[in-house]
């Protein structure tokens, strides 16, 4: 290729915009929030009062929702 080629001389493996979409949202898939500090918040598993808070270990039994203290966290 030359050095004044277009954008366009490339290619693209989806030239459906919508295809385009979907393979880049498959790649993309879900964040999982693992930490979380700030404001003080309460451990839902002890309920002490903390303002840093972790995602439990996944065979603890809580929600998928549920953040825990240091204390309560398994490391």
């Amino acid at each position: 290729m030359s050095d004044d080629s277009s954008l366009a001389d490339f290619g693209d493996e989806a030239d459906d915009p919508d295809e385009a979409s979907d393979i880049a949202d498959d790649a993309a898939g879900t964040a999982v929030v693992t930490y979380q500090w700030g404001t003080e918040t309460t451990c839902e598993r002890c309920g002490e009062a903390t303002s840093r808070l972790w995602r439990p270990d996944d065979d603890a039994g809580e929600p998928d929702t549920a953040m825990v203290c240091v204390d309560c966290k398994r490391w």
